[in-house]
């Protein structure tokens, strides 16, 4: 059996009104969408965690041209968001 991809789930997770990272219990780094390992730290010690969706957002871009996967999503926005 093929292991559900990371981008998938968040995907799934957000059509169902969930918006779920995680954080990194060896440094506290929170991350989203949620990864296989700690973007600070490099450490996999990772918790998944539901967030509230409030935050700021310090930068953002459009996506038209989008990889396949994503292709009947777009226009869609990617942002970080502090």
């Amino acid at each position: 059996m093929e292991e559900k991809s990371v981008v998938k789930t968040f995907l799934d997770d957000i059509e169902r009104g969930k918006l779920i990272g995680n954080k990194c219990n060896n440094c506290g780094q929170i991350m989203l969408p949620p990864r296989k390992f700690c973007l600070k730290c490099g450490k996999s010690n990772l918790e998944e965690i539901e967030l509230t969706g409030k935050g700021k957002i310090d930068v953002f871009t459009v996506i038209y041209v989008p990889p396949p996967f994503m292709k009947d999503k777009a226009p869609y926005i990617v942002a970080i968001v502090e």
